[in-house]
């Protein structure tokens, strides 16, 4: 489903100074897996996570997303895919607080001309049901709960169908049984084979990988579902 092939990324912060979150990264990701990658912050995982999105180039190396190379797709092309096959889970909620929960979740289908909005609304309704919402609908961001801010996020990230979820830090500011609510609706949406890059700093959250890798320095590694290095 994804591949990357030797990518390096490098920014440089003047003339004399630059830095390099991601160094020579190989991976292959198959279709219906739940990867995980942990790693301190400033590790490279958020630079890994929007380079699969192609909100990044890298310097260096080929990232190939079902068959296509992003390096030989036009801006417009990467913006069709990452609405009509990527879904993101940021670290924070990013919700519209000017936006009801359902005007939340919707708003990614306003960019898909091949539905119409009653199309839309139903699906958003069908999401919000899923994730224990349907009585949320018309409420605001603010009156929700942290752990009710996550699932919407999540039924918006699923509203177009998309064959992969990037996850970043998506537990970040949770309770444990919050937590443990968000990392079982996770793995319920991957067993209905969606696949999954998550990332975080926690190694309490590898056993639910189908595979896990650190990152340190830039530098990718497999490690073992029960977070030591392979």
């Amino acid at each position: 489903m994804i591949t990357f092939k030797n990518v390096t990324k490098t920014f440089h912060l003047d003339s004399k100074t630059s830095i390099s979150p991601v160094k020579d990264v190989s991976m292959d990701i198959a279709s219906g897996e739940f990867i995980i990658i942990t790693g301190r912050s400033g590790s490279g995982k958020t630079t890994l996570l929007n380079l699969s999105a192609g909100m990044v180039k890298p310097n260096s190396g080929r990232i190939i997303i079902d068959q296509t190379d992003l390096a030989d797709m036009t801006d417009r092309q990467l913006s069709t895919l990452r609405n009509q096959k990527l879904g993101f889970v940021f670290q924070f909620p990013s919700l519209l607080s000017s936006l009801n929960v359902l005007e939340n979740v919707t708003l990614p289908g306003i960019f898909d001309q091949g539905q119409n909005e009653k199309t839309i609304k139903a699906r958003g309704l069908d999401l919000l049901k899923t994730m224990g919402l349907a009585d949320k609908a018309a409420v605001y961001p603010r009156q929700l709960s942290a752990g009710e801010q996550k699932r919407v996020v999540l039924s918006r990230s699923l509203l177009n169908k998309p064959q992969v979820i990037l996850a970043d830090e998506p537990t970040s500011d949770l309770d444990e049984q919050t937590e443990l609510e968000v990392m079982n609706l996770l793995r319920g949406i991957n067993e209905t084979g969606v696949t999954f890059i998550m990332v975080t700093h926690s190694l309490q959250l590898v056993p639910y990988a189908s595979r896990a890798f650190n990152m340190e320095n830039g530098i990718l590694a497999e490690i073992s579902r029960t977070g030591s290095k392979l």
